[in-house]
């Protein structure tokens, strides 16, 4: 079932990185604007600092050695206590500093009132008091960082001198024009902001475009995976992807997989239906035959229909042993299983067929090991399958050794019948493959996916003698 809150691919690919870049554009201007703000508040700062030294040090008659170490020179406005300008540094810019309206005065008067450093509440009786914090104002299109300062005085020659005789109290206002910094911010944040609008409409026409591409090539691999054509394979190699490659070469072999199973499995159905038919095929003519009293004595035909469904019997035991490994669970691998114990069991269930067939089973273990982890039931049938096999070619004696050899542990089953031909060797573990002699050709079949349970390998070495080798993790 597909999630209803699934978003297509697009989405994904396109609003995700927006997002990010919009937060990162977002962080930037921010810290931008916050620094811009911080360097022109300590360089208004300082640059008013500055001038406030200079007019402290004449106020009490210190000579001044004044140099100007910052981006910007400040002017002053001595003002009385009627609010009215006696005195400007500068006459570069009258419509600011202009003694007698001064706007820079008004628009400060008007835009604080009450609360402004001319208040009864700045009032003291301290002979110097200034304005701690630089204040911004905008007058006719410009920008202005002020001061104020309280002094206690005579004016004389632009400067306020300590006295204690015919004092009189003035506020000095001290400014710098911060327009052309301020103008240069702004500009900087306007090109910024356009910049990424740009930016970010031919960032999401390339990711479109990309996406468009991605989705293309997304429908091209639903349709191979939908298809049931193998010729589907190379449509991805052309784009050069190695992610869609990768893809498109994992879905080929899962499909040639799929592909084979499907034939195993129709193949299995048809072998099954084949064995199974003719032992019913020989069932049905001999009962047929006793129905209709064609033999004289029904014990031979009875004698037939008995091993016939003891045939069918076995096959179907071997096939629902087959079901059963492969839908096992690992955890149920995890016996401790002695292998003298399986040669035991396996001496005991085979005894009558050794003693009719003269047949010696025997038992060497030249390693240290004696227990193995696995699923006892299993592995007793994987090795009695192939004893089983075995018991067919054997001439005197069958043989159980177990050794190790390069960190492996070998069990190894050995015969002295005739050697196997190299067709049969070929396809001895092939589900259904029978070979001279041969029952159903599912036992080895199922021995070697009992031992891939165990985390082992099966092999078939014809000379000098046949043996099965069985190689298992120590």
């Amino acid at each position: 079932m597909f999630s209803k809150k699934a978003r297509p691919l697009n989405h994904w690919i396109i609003l995700q990185p927006v997002l990010i870049f919009l937060a990162l554009i977002i962080a930037i201007f921010v810290s931008f604007n916050q620094l811009s703000h911080r360097f022109l508040i300590t360089e208004s700062q300082d640059a008013l600092q500055s001038k406030i030294d200079v007019l402290n040090k004449e106020y009490v008659g210190e000579v001044s050695d004044y140099q100007n170490q910052t981006l910007f020179q400040a002017e002053y406005l001595i003002i009385n206590e009627k609010k009215t300008v006696v005195y400007s540094s500068t006459t570069k810019d009258k419509s600011i500093y202009d003694e007698n309206s001064s706007p820079l005065l008004q628009t400060y008067l008007k835009k604080y009132g009450k609360n402004s450093y001319f208040s009864e509440s700045y009032k003291s009786n301290h002979a110097l008091k200034e304005l701690s914090h630089a204040q911004f104002l905008r007058v006719n299109q410009k920008t202005y960082a002020i001061k104020i300062q309280k002094m206690t005085g005579l004016l004389s020659s632009g400067t306020i001198k300590q006295s204690s005789e015919n004092s009189k109290t003035y506020y000095v206002l001290y400014s710098l024009n911060v327009t052309s910094l301020s103008r240069l911010i702004t500009t900087i944040n306007d090109m910024f902001i356009v910049l990424s609008l740009v930016f970010i409409m031919f960032a999401l026409i390339f990711i479109a475009i990309k996406t468009r591409q991605v989705s293309k090539r997304f429908s091209i691999l639903e349709e191979s995976i939908l298809s049931d054509d193998l010729s589907d394979y190379d449509n991805f190699k052309s784009y050069g992807v190695k992610e869609f490659d990768r893809i498109n070469e994992s879905v080929y072999h899962l499909k040639m997989e799929n592909q084979q199973q499907s034939k195993a499995k129709e193949l299995f159905y048809q072998n099954i239906s084949h064995e199974l038919r003719t032992p019913l095929m020989s069932i049905q003519g001999y009962a047929e035959g006793i129905m209709e009293g064609i033999f004289d004595d029904n014990t031979f035909a009875a004698r037939i229909i008995n091993e016939e469904s003891q045939k069918m019997s076995n096959l179907i035991d071997a096939i629902l042993m087959v079901s059963k490994v492969h839908d096992m669970d690992d955890s149920r691998f995890g016996d401790k299983i002695g292998l003298k114990t399986v040669f035991k069991e396996i001496d005991l269930a085979f005894s009558p067929y050794f003693i009719k067939k003269e047949i010696r089973f025997t038992y060497d273990n030249s390693s240290k090991i004696r227990f193995i982890k696995g699923n006892k039931e299993f592995f007793t049938q994987a090795i009695s399958n192939i004893v089983k096999n075995a018991l067919r070619y054997a001439k005197h004696e069958i043989s159980f050794s177990v050794f190790e050899e390069n960190n492996k542990l070998v069990i190894s089953l050995t015969n002295d019948g005739e050697l196997i031909s190299e067709e049969d060797e070929k396809s001895i573990f092939d589900r259904f493959y029978k070979g001279e002699n041969g029952e159903f050709g599912i036992g080895l079949s199922l021995t070697q996916e009992i031992i891939r349970k165990h985390n082992g390998q099966i092999r078939l070495e014809r000379l000098p003698k046949t043996s099965f080798q069985i190689y298992l993790p120590k």
